[in-house]
């Protein structure tokens, strides 16, 4: 048995995509797309994150992905204190007001797809949620600034923290 260098598998994994693959990147990220649209239209105050999990579970069924790349799909995040995400979705009812994080995946033929929003239940984002989200821009915006080769965990870390952010409970970036 041949030893493969991990290494090397991992850098001919980077290479640019072929027409092929990018279909198949953007043909799952269409299922993705799917799934987010279904949660969206069901999202309303009084529905639970598993009600909003079943509308993304049964729109990727019906594109012929049955099983989505990840269980954290729908978060509603709590109306006060510090921005909390949850990977478990729960049946409690979502209140007016509430931000509500989708994060809808697929998969086709081997390739992952995945878009995510986050929505205010009910419509109607107040300035506090506008702030939260400029904040959240700002943060995000020199993360990617930050993105460029030879750019290291550490180096987004301290792009993220040096905005006054706290880190946040999942990764910054990830990804091959």
């Amino acid at each position: 048995a041949e030893v493969v260098d991990g290494s090397a598998a991992m850098w001919a994994a980077r290479l640019p995509k072929s027409p092929a693959e990018a279909a198949r990147i953007m043909a799952a990220t269409g299922i993705a797309q799917s799934g987010l649209t279904a949660m969206v239209e069901a999202l309303r105050p009084g529905v639970s994150e598993r009600d909003l999990l079943a509308a993304y579970l049964e729109a990727i069924a019906s594109r012929g992905a049955p099983t989505p790349p990840t269980e954290g799909v729908v978060c509603a995040t709590p109306t006060t204190g510090p921005v909390a995400l949850r990977r478990l979705a729960t049946a409690a009812p979502i209140e007016p007001g509430q931000l509500v994080v989708l994060d809808a995946g697929g998969f086709h033929r081997g390739y992952e797809g995945g878009v995510g929003r986050t929505w205010v239940a009910g419509g109607g984002a107040t300035g506090g949620h506008r702030a939260l989200a400029q904040r959240c821009r700002a943060a995000l915006d020199a993360v990617i600034a930050t993105c460029r080769p030879g750019a290291t965990g550490a180096d987004l870390i301290g792009a993220w923290t040096g905005t006054g952010e706290p880190l946040p409970p999942v990764p910054l970036a990830h990804g091959l």
